[in-house]
C-alpha cells in the first residue's frame, strides 16, 4: 500500500496539485501582509459596525483638555495621568455616543431642522447683550473650538436625539419596590 502511494506521488498530477496547494497558501498569507501595508487600520474601536477613527479620538481629547483648562482657568497644566484620564473619558463618551446613535438610527428617530434651529437659538451662551441670538458670538465660539457651523449643527443634532432617547428610556424605567 505504501509503495502504491509513493508511486502516485511521483506522477505529474500529484506534483501539480502539490504546487497549487503551496501557491494558494503562499498567496493567501502574502495577501494579508500586502493588505496591511496598503491600508493600515486606523480605527481604535468599533461600535455597532461604526469605526472610531484616531482623528475623532484626537478631536474629542482636544475638547476634553480645553474644557479641563477652562475649568482650572489655565492654572494647572494637565499631567500625563490627567491626560490619560481625559483620554479614557473622551473614548467613553465617543463609544456611548456611537452606541446611542446606532440605537437612534435603528429606531428611526429624527430631529427636525426647525427643532434644531430653535434649540440653537435658545442656548444662553450665544445671546448678546440684548438677550437675542448673536451671530458674532456664535462664530467666535466656532472659531475657539475649531469647528465649522455644519459640524457643530451635526453634533448638536446628534446630542438632541441622544437626550430624547435617554429621556424616553428613563421615563420607561421602573425601580423595584425595595428601593
Amino acid at each position: 500500500m505504501l509503495s502504491a502511494m509513493r508511486n502516485l506521488l511521483g506522477t505529474w498530477v500529484a506534483k501539480g496539485l502539490f504546487v497549487i496547494l503551496v501557491l494558494s497558501f503562499g498567496l493567501w498569507g502574502i495577501g494579508d501582509v500586502i493588505d496591511a501595508f496598503r491600508r493600515p487600520d486606523t480605527a481604535i474601536a468599533t461600535v455597532a459596525g461604526q469605526r472610531i477613527e484616531i482623528q475623532e479620538m484626537q478631536d474629542a481629547l482636544r475638547r476634553e483638555i480645553d474644557q479641563f483648562r477652562r475649568a482650572t482657568e489655565n492654572r494647572i497644566e494637565p499631567t500625563p495621568e490627567v491626560r490619560r484620564a481625559l483620554a479614557e473619558q473622551a473614548l467613553d463618551r465617543i463609544i456611548t455616543g456611537h452606541a446611542m446613535q446606532a440605537e437612534i438610527q435603528r429606531l428611526g428617530l429624527r430631529v427636525a431642522d426647525a427643532q434644531l434651529r430653535d434649540a440653537v437659538l435658545r442656548i444662553p451662551a450665544f445671546r448678546g447683550a440684548d438677550g437675542q441670538f448673536s451671530r458674532p458670538i456664535f462664530d467666535n465660539f466656532l472659531r475657539q473650538n475649531g469647528m465649522t457651523e455644519g459640524r457643530f449643527l451635526e453634533l448638536f443634532r446628534s446630542d438632541i436625539a441622544q437626550r430624547e432617547l435617554a429621556v424616553a428610556v428613563g421615563a420607561g424605567a421602573i425601580s423595584p419596590d425595595v428601593l
